[in-house]
């Protein structure tokens, strides 16, 4: 299974890896996770994901191209 993780902002390497690393501690063995970041974007709260739902839905889009199976929307 192929999990896609919308961000509502930008993180900084460090944090993106951890965060990384706590979805495949929490997933079902053999999912891939990949995070996207809605770009020019700070993170402040999940509910910011409303105020950018055009740039959201096109990462949905295209991890829907890109075969993901799943779209979660991560608050952070």
């Amino acid at each position: 299974m192929r999990l896609a993780v919308i961000l509502p902002g930008e993180l900084p390497e460090e944090a993106k890896g951890a965060l990384q690393a706590e979805y495949k501690r929490i997933v079902a063995p053999g999912t891939d996770t990949t995070i996207f970041e809605v770009k020019d974007s700070r993170i402040r709260v999940a509910g910011d994901i409303d105020l950018l739902i055009s740039k959201a839905t096109d990462i949905a889009r295209q991890a829907e191209k890109e075969g993901f199976d799943a779209l979660v929307l991560d608050g952070v």
